[in-house]
């Protein structure tokens, strides 16, 4: 079975970043029901203290926190790709939710066919109320389409 780490970049999001605590949270909750192992790394930037209490409220739904200035979102990113010890990894902004029921889709795919290195899917936006904007969905992706675009 594999296991999964995600990573949170974190700066100033004092509107939203609860409500990407409490997915992870429920993510987790669920998954750990389910025997799946995911490990939650937060690099926060130092922000402002709105978020600071965010980040403490949530502490022990992470299981790394690392608060310190960098470069920015993908410098934290490549900061967790180097802690991070899932066999797959993602990350997910402080504005962002992941869509639970899809990700343990993600799961049987990956224990069914273990030699996929890559997964992709749709994305949905939603307002700060959580309602569906649009959503754009997933198109045919080529290593060739990778590596030129």
């Amino acid at each position: 079975m594999p296991s999964f780490s995600i990573i949170v970049p974190s700066y100033n999001q004092p509107n939203y970043i609860e409500f990407t605590c409490l997915n992870l949270q429920e993510l987790k909750s669920k998954a750990a029901e389910k025997g799946i192992r995911i490990e939650l790394l937060l690099f926060d930037s130092c922000s402002n203290s709105e978020t600071q209490i965010v980040i403490e409220k949530y502490r022990t739904v992470f299981d790394h926190i690392i608060i310190e200035k960098d470069k920015g979102q993908y410098d934290a990113i490549n900061h967790g790709i180097l802690k991070c010890t899932g066999d797959y990894w993602t990350w997910l902004n402080t504005d962002d939710l992941l869509d639970i029921e899809g990700f343990f889709k993600i799961d049987s795919v990956l224990n069914a066919n273990p030699s996929i290195d890559y997964i992709y899917g749709g994305v949905t936006y939603i307002n700060e109320y959580g309602e569906k904007i649009k959503t754009i969905d997933p198109w045919m992706l080529s290593l060739n389409l990778l590596v030129t675009k």
